[in-house]
């Protein structure tokens, strides 16, 4: 689906993988909760170490207590499963514009 709006999309089968595949151009990060390996919240927290890029959590579970763990991680939004293509891509749009509209980032 974010292909299809022209995002260039790169996947990570694991939290270590995404952080070797983080590099300056990276416009956003979206990690699942649920991931194998390196907890989602340490992914979040070694991507702050380097960059201000939006981190969009998604997960299924609708906790508070979660929700508030990744955003004091480092996250910027979290979206919680079930939701709609719509909702995810008006996120991703939202967090992409942010953060290439401000100034000296990216």
């Amino acid at each position: 689906m974010l292909e299809s709006e022209r995002f260039l999309v790169e996947e990570a089968e694991n939290g270590e993988t995404g952080l070797l595949k983080l590099s300056a151009d990276t416009g956003l990060v979206i990690l699942d909760i649920m991931m194998p390996g390196m907890s989602d919240l340490r992914v979040c927290e070694e991507i702050r170490k380097q960059s201000y890029v939006p981190i969009l959590f998604l997960t299924a579970t609708a906790q508070e207590s979660d929700k508030l763990l990744g955003l004091m991680a480092g996250g910027d939004d979290y979206l919680s499963k079930p939701f709609s293509h719509a909702e995810l891509l008006g996120r991703v749009k939202a967090q992409v514009r942010r953060y290439t509209d401000t100034d000296g980032i990216q």
